[in-house]
């Protein structure tokens, strides 16, 4: 699930704010727990820029009994920025630069054991990544 799409279905006409992306959050957990309950997966596509709801997320696997992984995704800032504008073009997507540098500001580091991934190459480059499992921190 995706914090993007539940934030646009709780508010359609978002601001970001911290009070908004902590709403999302806690949605996304109510879904996730539904999920893990009935036996299914749940993938939390989310930014997770707050330690705590990181926290959140590991304590919802953990309490279902399975496994939780926390997968960074990178990119080079001047990509970030044109694949922001080809978005908010294409799909109307209201997050810009200015929301992406808001997060960036407000971003708690990872201290946690995670894997990170480079998104800045073509898709054939990213699953090899993925398959593989490289640069596990």
């Amino acid at each position: 699930m995706s914090e993007d799409e539940i934030l646009r279905e709780l508010y359609p006409k978002p601001t970001h704010s911290a009070k908004e992306r902590q709403r999302v959050y806690e949605e996304m957990f109510v879904r996730a727990r539904k999920l893990l309950k009935s036996g299914k997966e749940a993938v939390l596509d989310a930014t997770f820029i707050k330690k705590s709801n990181r926290e959140k997320a590991r304590s919802l696997a953990k309490s279902a009994g399975v496994d939780y992984r926390l997968i960074e995704v990178t990119a080079p800032e001047e990509q970030i920025k044109q694949r922001l504008r080809k978005r908010y073009h294409r799909e109307g997507n209201d997050a810009d630069w200015s929301v992406y540098l808001k997060y960036k500001k407000g971003f708690e580091p990872i201290f946690e054991r995670h894997r990170v991934f480079n998104n800045s190459g073509n898709l054939a480059e990213i699953r090899k990544q993925l398959e593989k499992g490289q640069k596990s921190t």
